[in-house]
C-alpha cells in the first residue's frame, strides 16, 4: 500500500469510531488485498461510517474528522484532495437532507470544503440548507 493510502487509512482509522471495524471486514468480504485500494475506496468507506453516525445524530468526532478533510483539501496532493472531495465530501452531500441533517455537519466546514460542496451543488443543481447561510472565510 503507497504511503498515501497508508497514512490516510490509518488518520481516518483514529478519527472517526467504528472506521478500522468497517475497513477490515470491507476488505475481508472483498477478498481485495490491501494494495488494491485507492485513495476513493479508501474515503468512499470513511464517508460511509461518517453517513451512519451522522443519520444517527452521533455527531462527536464530525468536527475533527471536517478538520482533518479541510487540511486534505487544503494541503493534501492532488490525489488526496480529489479523493476526499469526490469520495467523502459528495456522497456526504448526497446523504443531505434525506439521511442527514445538515445542520449537523454543514457549520462545521472549513472554507475549501465548503466551497468545493457549492460548486458540487451549483454543477447538480441542488442547494443543501445552510450551505449557503455561513461565510466561505
Amino acid at each position: 500500500m503507497s504511503d498515501s493510502r497508508a497514512t490516510q487509512l490509518a488518520s481516518l482509522s483514529t478519527l472517526l469510531p467504528g472506521f478500522a471495524a468497517y475497513w477490515e471486514s470491507h476488505v475481508y468480504y472483498n477478498g481485495n488485498d490491501r494494495d488494491e485500494h485507492t485513495l476513493c475506496s479508501i474515503f468512499s468507506d470513511a464517508s460511509t461510517v461518517a453517513k451512519e453516525l451522522l443519520s444517527a445524530g452521533n455527531t462527536a468526532c464530525i468536527g475533527e474528522l471536517l478538520d482533518y478533510i479541510e487540511m486534505i483539501m487544503q494541503s493534501g496532493t492532488q490525489n488526496e484532495r480529489d479523493a476526499a472531495a469526490t469520495c467523502f465530501l459528495e456522497n456526504i452531500l448526497n446523504a443531505t437532507p434525506t439521511a442527514i441533517d445538515p445542520k449537523n455537519w454543514i457549520p462545521l466546514l472549513g472554507p475549501e470544503s465548503r466551497s468545493f460542496c457549492r460548486a458540487w451543488n451549483a454543477f447538480t443543481g441542488c442547494r443543501t440548507e445552510y450551505l449557503h447561510a455561513y461565510s466561505s472565510t
